[in-house]
């Protein structure tokens, strides 16, 4: 039985993906442990003009009772495993499906 051939994917696809899910995998990384700890060391602090802390302790803060940074962290690990250049070379054609249902959910929760 032949291998499946390799998947020719765009290196700056590989890269600017895996780029942009590690932004987003260390500012989740970040807010929920903000949230978890309430150090307030936020960029914005009490009292200024936009006060982040009020944004990560309010009641939309939580979906069905679990903080939304530990939500977008879990995804975020979830799409840095997705967007690992072997993953992308490999030829089953379900992860791109679930790559892109994954990015398509990111988009309409952050909407």
């Amino acid at each position: 039985m032949a291998e499946p051939a390799r998947r020719v994917v765009p290196g700056w696809v590989v890269i600017g993906s895996l780029v942009l899910v590690g932004l987003g995998l260390v500012l989740s990384a970040y807010l929920t442990y903000e949230h978890f700890s309430a150090t307030a060391t936020l960029a914005c602090p009490p009292g200024e003009t936009f006060n982040c802390t009020k944004v990560t302790q309010s009641q939309w803060s939580y979906l069905f009772g679990i903080p939304v940074a530990l939500l977008g962290l879990l995804y975020f690990v979830a799409m840095t495993a997705l967007c690992m250049p072997n993953v992308w070379r490999r030829p089953e054609a379900w992860l791109d499906r679930v790559r892109l249902a994954m990015a398509i959910l990111g988009v309409v929760f952050v909407a």
